[in-house]
């Protein structure tokens, strides 16, 4: 698993909202994000989420893309450092996939959770997702709580 985890705002935004925040921390002990992530995140951060400037014109194939700042210095940010960037976006995980960037998302860090031993349910996180304002499929939610073994 890469040392460097460079994190997009939704994943923040998400675990943040269901009062997991901290799996971030149990599984990582540390994480990144650039000042775009933060100014979207816009809640003060924990000391264990840590702010790496990135220039992003040194990556001219992210500088032209249509994705918004913030997905582009997650990408930039991972692809400098060899780490993994957490992203939901489908178009900003296509374009780390195209830049051969190592990525999940939100969802993959919770089965990933579960299958450390961090969490114990991954469909009682699921449950308190959906009772927020991110929407998972029918179809999205049975893959993920199979990937699980629940």
């Amino acid at each position: 698993m890469p040392q460097n985890i460079v994190v997009d705002a939704s994943c923040l935004i998400i675990l943040e909202r269901i009062g997991e925040l901290d799996i971030l921390k149990k599984m990582y002990g540390e994480i990144l994000i650039t000042p775009e992530i933060a100014n979207e995140y816009g809640l003060q951060l924990p000391d264990w989420i840590k702010i790496n400037d990135i220039d992003i014109a040194r990556h001219k194939k992210l500088l032209n893309s249509l994705l918004d700042s913030g997905e582009k210095s997650v990408i930039a940010l991972a692809k400098e450092l060899n780490g993994l960037a957490v992203l939901d976006d489908l178009k900003a995980r296509n374009f780390a996939n195209e830049l051969q960037v190592e990525y999940t998302g939100t969802m993959g860090l919770i089965v990933e959770a579960k299958q450390n031993g961090i969490i114990d349910s991954v469909e009682t996180l699921l449950d308190k997702i959906d009772q927020t304002n991110f929407r998972l499929s029918d179809e999205l939610r049975v893959k993920i709580l199979n990937m699980a073994g629940e």
